[in-house]
């Protein structure tokens, strides 16, 4: 009887163990994050020309689907894989031509430090030559150190692969500048957008004026892009100080691309051979 008490004790103990085991195996696996449906993304594509109207690139614009089925600017950064990323840019490379002009992304900053973004520049870069890969930035944050050189050094490393660097959506005031300081050495392009730089009223000072921004840009050797462009009025103001590149609704109006193609199909398709009014930008 004694025995037989014994060895049940040791069995029981065995199945505890094993519990705690699986317990703590179970506890230690990370908790799987919901992914967003790719079906409520788009991607849609916009223009870039120069003062002589000749296209110099394109950038990809996300947007989202709504209730309603229209597809618009998301109101909050998107938290996308950057396969989910590759995924969605599929469709666009076939409407592509095949010239060396610039083709830009927008990408968030933790998908920039993350361990997938090389090989997202070097599949981005191989998929869509000869143009080239522009990874665009939103800056409105300044990282700590250790954070600016993670990010520093996967710009530089996609730069020496053949890419270039542009930060979006520079302002007017002086929390902008703060913004891209740290970023300024490895800045290839700088795009203004002019909602920031409109006055209604004569009297509002700009502390950073489209003056400014392309003063610094030209001793940087950086090229600076005049985006939403909406009219007449905002390309005479690029002209007036000699801003070669502009981008917005005047230029033309972002293109939706086709929905996901199956893989099947996407070997059969071609690229217009048609490169008139394309150039590269110098």
């Amino acid at each position: 009887m004694i025995q037989g008490a014994w060895i049940l004790s040791i069995v029981f103990l065995g199945l505890a163990g094993i519990g705690l085991i699986v317990l703590v195996h179970n506890r230690r696996q990370p908790v799987p994050t919901k992914q967003p449906c790719t079906n409520q993304w788009r991607y849609f594509v916009q223009p870039q020309v120069n003062d002589a109207s000749r296209v110099v690139g394109y950038e990809c614009l996300l947007r989202k689907k709504q209730a309603d089925g229209t597809w618009s600017v998301p109101q909050e950064d998107n938290n996308l894989t950057l396969g989910q990323i590759r995924q969605l840019l599929v469709p666009t490379f076939s409407q592509l031509p095949e010239t060396p002009i610039s083709l830009a992304v927008n990408l968030t900053y933790a998908q920039i430090v993350g361990h997938e973004f090389a090989n997202f520049v070097h599949w981005m870069m191989h998929q869509i030559a000869p143009l080239y890969l522009t990874v665009e930035y939103r800056s409105d944050q300044v990282p700590g150190r250790l954070q600016q050189y993670h990010f520093l050094q996967n710009i530089r490393a996609a730069q020496d692969f053949g890419a270039k660097f542009a930060v979006d959506n520079v302002g007017s005031d002086l929390q902008a500048l703060k913004h891209i300081e740290w970023l300024l050495p490895v800045v290839d392009v700088l795009k203004c957008s002019m909602a920031a730089f409109r006055k209604d009223d004569p009297s509002i000072w700009l502390h950073l004026n489209l003056g400014f921004w392309n003063q610094l840009a030209k001793e940087r050797q950086i090229n600076l892009v005049l985006t939403g462009v909406e009219t007449e009025e905002d390309a005479a103001l690029a002209r007036q100080l000699k801003i070669q590149f502009r981008q917005g609704n005047l230029v033309g109006e972002p293109v939706e691309m086709p929905a996901v193609i199956p893989p099947t199909t996407q070997t059969a398709l071609q690229r217009p051979r048609d490169n008139r009014h394309v150039e590269h930008i110098e």
